[in-house]
């Protein structure tokens, strides 16, 4: 179930766990449902469509940041789900706000059975204090959470890397052991059907702007650098930095694959987590240019086309060095599928639900 977001806010890690998940469950003779908002099913049902029961459920769009309606409809499809699968089912939430991982926290003895929760960047607010300033910081809430969780409640926490779990086993309360929580990858399959490149240079930040993402960098780009072209994919279009022009479109990850570099300008955040616009920009074989953040550089020592810059200063100074670097180096499918690739993610599925 995603009952957080909407359209292609996570489609790549939903894509390639439903895939993991029904082909298990085509082998021992079960079914696979995926409960989500009317856009992402239709997503998803064009590209997953074997061994896959679809239900269209009522999400708020994250966009909106309307927190209050949110939380309710989220805290409603759990417990929804909750009472209408049967008790042999397993119950697998992809994500939730913090404010519904407090609310259903403390109405979770209520629970028919365990639900699994996908548990993603908002553990940052555990480690960062500025992100935990006040009632509307996720950092404030999440830290709610994690003061009233129990050994005896019956949400089970599931994260995408293996480090994330040693670090919450240390942190949360009611874990005695790290092996308490469920690892599933992040799936990375690649994508074939990615556009020609575009003539000029072009280098793509993915995502809308946050308080992690330093995008004020991109302008002093745009003045330094007049023969590279920057490109901000997200919102359903793209905006081309140095002329203003925004274009509509149809599939982002196209997009993504028609540039000849990602850039991360992260300045904050990714200690304990992961972006998944990464794993969008390495599915389409675009080499990545990433700030110095802890994530980013764990994948940089592992994979030659992921360089890690110190920061603003480096990249304003070498950007189009980096750029012209970069862009020579290959994507190593054969590596990255070993941590990334679909059969080790079914193994992980496979192990974590005894399927």
């Amino acid at each position: 179930m995603e009952p957080s977001k909407t359209g292609f806010q996570h489609i790549t890690l939903l894509e390639g766990l439903l895939r993991a998940v029904s082909s298990a469950s085509e082998r021992n003779g079960q079914k696979c449902e995926f409960w989500g908002s009317e856009s992402t099913v239709a997503l998803l049902r064009a590209s997953v469509v074997d061994g896959v029961d679809f239900k269209v459920i009522p999400v708020v769009c994250p966009t909106k940041r309307r927190f209050v309606a949110e939380t309710f409809w989220e805290v409603v499809n759990v417990v929804r789900a909750a009472f209408k699968t049967r008790r042999s089912d397993i119950c697998l939430v992809t994500c939730l706000l913090p404010t519904s991982l407090l609310v259903l926290e403390t109405i979770n003895w209520i629970l028919p059975r365990p639900i699994r929760v996908v548990i993603h960047g908002e553990v940052e607010g555990l480690v960062d204090d500025s992100l935990a300033q006040g009632v509307g910081s996720f950092g404030f809430w999440i830290r709610k959470w994690t003061g009233i969780r129990g050994r005896r409640t019956k949400l089970g926490l599931v994260v995408l890397e293996d480090f994330v779990a040693e670090f919450l086993a240390k942190v949360v309360p009611g874990i005695t052991s790290r092996e308490e929580i469920g690892v599933i990858h992040h799936p990375i399959v690649p994508l074939t059907t990615v556009g020609p490149k575009h003539g000029r240079t072009s280098v793509c930040v993915i995502g809308l702007e946050t308080g992690m993402k330093n995008y004020a960098v991109l302008d002093d780009l745009v003045e330094r650098y007049p023969d590279i072209d920057l490109l901000q994919i997200g919102g359903g279009k793209v905006l081309n930095l140095r002329t203003g022009e925004a274009t509509e479109i149809d599939d982002f990850h196209t997009e993504i694959g028609r540039c000849h570099v990602a850039l991360f300008p992260y300045e904050r955040g990714y200690a304990v987590s992961m972006s998944a616009s990464l794993f969008d920009a390495i599915a389409t074989s675009v080499p990545i240019i990433a700030f110095d953040r802890p994530y980013f550089a764990r994948l940089s020592q592992k994979y030659d086309f992921i360089e890690v810059v110190a920061g603003s200063e480096q990249l304003r100074d070498e950007f189009e060095g980096l750029v012209e670097d970069i862009t020579s180096r290959e994507c190593n499918w054969e590596e990255i599928r070993v941590e990334y690739g679909l059969s080790t993610i079914q193994g992980q599925v496979n192990s974590l639900f005894n399927l």
